[in-house]
């Protein structure tokens, strides 16, 4: 587990949601806080259609920074939420993983089965209480609220890009807790029109209903030409870039994306060779039109920018023009797969402690001083921790896992050399 979720233990005491604007340095800053108290539509490549509706419909949203303006959002409160529900899985190690082992005393596997259900962050759904689920709406109407008291569009652009991003994800996080649990979250439908997830509008903006793929397509897709804004977006499942344990800021968006997309190019989720043919994640089709242009070139040239030696070396053995996807990995970023509870286990959760089941049908509590350290909790909890505590031990032996989490490294600025006037823009890697 992650630095960060040490806070889960405190998580349950987080149940006041507010917000306040404040200045700092000359600044206004609105602050996101909590206070401690006792279809498979996603992955389709939008029409020409489709776009032209964007560009109509979401037209208010195209940034128009005011100049000198130096508004800042603190999310603080996202950030701690996210600290105490995000499991950090750590990068890939580019191999599916073995079937899972079937419950003790039987031949049947009800575990997490997916071939890549070790890569990628993942949210507890599972071990979320009430009063967690709680915050996590309070945070999504906050964010909802801010975004119809700030005029977002006339914000700096890494704010207003960073807002779209915590918007997205925090939609996402709560529509998935609230009808948890889920299996395949691109499937679920919403609202009452019988519309998927990424498809129903969920929030309203400045009078304007959005979806979430409204806020990818039509806004961010859109409006940032960088191919690193694809890395942002949570979708849900396991075939998504990773969900970050930290809320998205203007300060540390550009590097905190470069760190996404290495991880998501890298992984068997952004890019496998199938024969002489490149499979690459269907989530990239999302952004054809807009962000990949001239495709598949713009893909490849992207996947290029951020493939380590192994990847570097599938995409130099596939023909360029030659590009499929891979399959859709549509159950949920979770890490028992959306399945909380085991009705084959033969210790279950009882009202005052663990229960076991007899052969004649009949339970027993187990009250007894040492019944606190039988596992009450789902057997496929426990096996999926086992299974990345071997992940991280082989990453470790690879030389892929510092010791003390992500290493970020920056090349500033000489004193003879100015800062690019443009951050947004690519810069190559060295």
């Amino acid at each position: 587990m992650n630095g960060r979720s040490r806070d889960a233990a405190r998580w349950h005491h987080f149940s006041r949601f507010t917000s306040r604007f404040t200045t700092r340095g000359g600044r206004a800053v609105f602050v996101l806080a909590l206070f401690a108290t006792a279809s498979c539509a996603t992955g389709s490549s939008p029409t020409a259609q489709q776009l032209d509706d964007y560009a109509d419909r979401l037209a208010p949203f195209a940034p128009r920074p005011r100049p000198h303006r130096e508004t800042a959002i603190d999310y603080q409160g996202l950030d701690a939420a996210l600290g105490g529900i995000v499991f950090r899985a750590g990068p890939s190690l580019r191999r599916v993983a073995r079937r899972p082992r079937p419950l003790t005393g039987s031949r049947i596997v009800y575990a997490h089965t997916s071939p890549l259900r070790l890569e990628g962050n993942k949210v507890v759904f599972s071990r979320l209480s009430h009063g967690a689920k709680d915050v996590i709406h309070a945070l999504r109407s906050d964010l909802v609220a801010l975004g119809n008291r700030v005029s977002i569009p006339t914000l700096p652009r890494d704010e207003q890009l960073a807002y779209w991003f915590n918007l997205h994800n925090i939609i996402v996080l709560s529509e998935l807790a609230k009808q948890y649990p889920v299996l395949h979250p691109s499937r679920l439908d919403v609202g009452t029109d019988g519309l998927t997830l990424h498809e129903a509008p969920l929030v309203e903006i400045d009078g304007v209903a959005l979806s979430l793929k409204d806020i990818r397509i039509g806004i961010v897709y859109r409006y940032w030409d960088d191919p690193r804004v694809f890395y942002g977006f949570f979708h849900g499942d396991l075939a998504s870039p990773s969900i970050r344990d930290e809320a998205w800021t203007a300060k540390t968006v550009w590097s905190k994306l470069r760190l996404n997309a290495i991880e998501f190019v890298n992984s068997l989720r952004g890019v496998r060779q199938s024969r002489e043919k490149l499979l690459v994640s269907r989530l990239y089709e999302e952004a054809r039109g807009t962000l990949f242009v001239d495709w598949p070139a713009d893909l490849r040239a992207h996947l290029e920018r951020f493939a380590d030696a192994e990847t570097k070396a599938r995409l130099a053995q596939t023909q360029s023009l030659d590009v499929g996807y891979s399959k859709y990995e549509a159950r949920i970023a979770d890490i028992v797969g959306g399945r909380p509870h085991t009705p084959y286990s033969q210790i279950q959760p009882g009202r005052y402690g663990p229960t076991v089941t007899n052969k004649d049908g009949s339970t027993n509590d187990l009250n007894a001083p040492y019944a606190k350290l039988l596992p009450i909790d789902n057997p496929n909890y426990t096996y999926a921790l086992e299974e990345y505590q071997e992940k991280f031990k082989q990453l470790r032996e690879l030389g892929k896992l510092p010791a003390n989490g992500e290493i970020e490294i920056i090349d500033l600025p000489r004193d003879d050399e100015d800062e690019p006037a443009d951050r947004e823009q690519p810069q190559p890697d060295d």
